[in-house]
């Protein structure tokens, strides 16, 4: 699927104890690919672009671009065992701030049909990426969130129903 959007819209916004007039424009373009190549493996591919711009008549202006690539892989393969990788990269933009960042995770699975039981090796962080950072835009405000991530971590789990 693809999808695209324009906005444009003119308001008052109240500045220093004087209202100013803002006009903000919002370009977006997103795609998403769901594709089975056969039986064993599925992608998913997702990505999407924002392109923020806030000009007030003080001359004042604002731009923001956001860009984020998501895919993930699925692959079934000797009917008991199952592989999924995932990964992310954004790339946002504030003015003259720039943050990339690219994460990762990955899922091995082994079926026990048998007992109807899950073993799970999961990988998350696979890259060790230590933070990830995400803007916020609308027409009255920009926030950007800052996190420190955990460092790449392992975690075994047994899924079972009674």
């Amino acid at each position: 699927s693809l999808n695209a959007s324009y906005t444009s819209e003119n308001s008052q916004l109240f500045v220093n104890n004087q209202f100013s007039k803002i006009k903000t424009t919002n370009k977006s373009i997103s795609l998403n690919i769901d594709y089975r190549i056969n039986d064993n493996i599925y992608i998913v591919y997702q990505t999407n672009l924002n392109d923020i711009k806030n000009n007030l008549d003080t001359n004042i202006s604002f731009k923001s671009t956001q860009f984020n690539n998501e895919i993930t892989l699925n692959w079934q393969f000797l009917e008991k065992h199952f592989l999924q990788f995932n990964a992310l990269q954004t790339s946002n933009k504030i003015s003259d701030t720039k943050n990339n960042h690219f994460l990762s995770n990955i899922l091995y699975r082994y079926k026990i049909k048998k007992y109807n039981i899950d073993l799970d090796a999961q990988i998350f962080n696979l890259l060790n990426t230590k933070e990830f950072t995400t803007n916020i835009v609308d027409n009255y405000s920009y926030q950007s969130n800052f996190y420190r991530l955990r460092p790449r971590q392992l975690l075994l789990t047994i899924r079972f129903s009674l």
